[in-house]
């Protein structure tokens, strides 16, 4: 299962502005957060799991190949995780 981000976008721009609106971040330093957590599900390594299964390796990958810093960013990923999975 992968992720067609474009249907997922109008979703985290509505999530971003309750999460993120404030901290005078735009959307598109989020938007690879996003984009990371919804192609998270669709890898066939983390089928079945939920994001308590997967948010340490998610956080290792983050932070091995982005600068940003996960705790920023986690309730991004979170979301992008949870929209495509249906655990929302």
């Amino acid at each position: 299962m992968r992720a067609d981000y474009d249907e997922y976008d109008p979703l985290f721009r509505t999530h971003y502005q309750t999460t993120y609106g404030t901290t005078g971040r735009a959307y598109e330093d989020f938007r690879p957060a996003y984009f990371y957590g919804s192609d998270l599900a669709g890898n066939p390594q983390y089928r079945n799991m939920n994001w308590e299964q997967v948010e340490m390796d998610a956080r290792r990958s983050w932070e091995r190949d982005n600068d940003t810093l996960w705790d920023d960013i986690r309730d991004a990923v979170r979301e992008g995780w949870m929209r495509v999975t249906g655990q929302r």
